[in-house]
């Protein structure tokens, strides 16, 4: 190869390194966004909120962000501002952990219910079903063999 080809490509390696650098800002500033909802309670993620507070607020995100915060440091300023609600999602650590579990808990325990529920009626059913089908036969078995009776 001569040095002209050798140049370009140690250029272009260097540039495609450092492209996802020169992004990593911006895709570390919208997860952060994600992580919260919007500060007037609209029951939007502040990604979705238009209003000026929430514009303000993807601003203090993305500043703090450039900035260099961690983000644990981001998390807790703005849990310390407006407490845990303004989280997207509940932490997954003490009591909160229940808010991950209790739907799939109660799933189980709702088709566990029904289950069982099917199941004794699906008893109950075959239950009667035989006792019926045993008085019908015993009528049934009378009346043929009076019939029977009355030819023979």
């Amino acid at each position: 190869m001569n040095k002209f080809t050798t140049l370009m490509l140690i250029l272009m390696m260097s540039l495609g390194l450092l492209v996802p650098v020169a992004f990593a800002a911006e895709i570390d500033a919208q997860a952060m966004i994600s992580c919260f909802m919007a500060p007037d309670f609209c029951g939007k993620t502040l990604s979705a909120c238009e209003g000026g507070i929430s514009e303000n607020m993807r601003q203090e995100v993305a500043a703090m962000v450039d900035s260099g915060k961690t983000k644990d440091e981001i998390i807790q300023h703005y849990v310390g501002i407006y407490g845990m609600q303004i989280l997207s999602a509940p932490p997954k650590e003490g009591f909160y952990l229940t808010a991950w579990f209790m739907p799939v808990i109660g799933l189980a325990a709702g088709v566990a219910i029904m289950f069982g529920y099917m199941q004794r009626t699906k008893i109950k059913g075959s239950k009667q079903s035989n006792a019926n089908s045993q008085a019908d036969n015993g009528a049934y078995d009378e009346e043929v063999e009076e019939e029977l009776k009355k030819y023979i």
